[in-house]
């Protein structure tokens, strides 16, 4: 699997793109609104 990295400035698109990419089925971040997951480890959910 292939990681590309869509990057522009300001207001040219790039959360659109990665928004419509989402709908497609591509897992994608987009880092203007951070990243965060959950992580069990013994019965304790750990957000990061």
């Amino acid at each position: 699997m292939a990681i590309i990295f869509i990057t522009g400035l300001s207001g040219v698109g790039t959360s659109s793109v990665l928004a419509e990419l989402g709908k497609w089925g591509y897992n994608v971040v987009d880092t203007d609104y951070g990243y965060v997951t959950e992580i069990m480890t013994d019965g304790v959910v750990e957000r990061v």
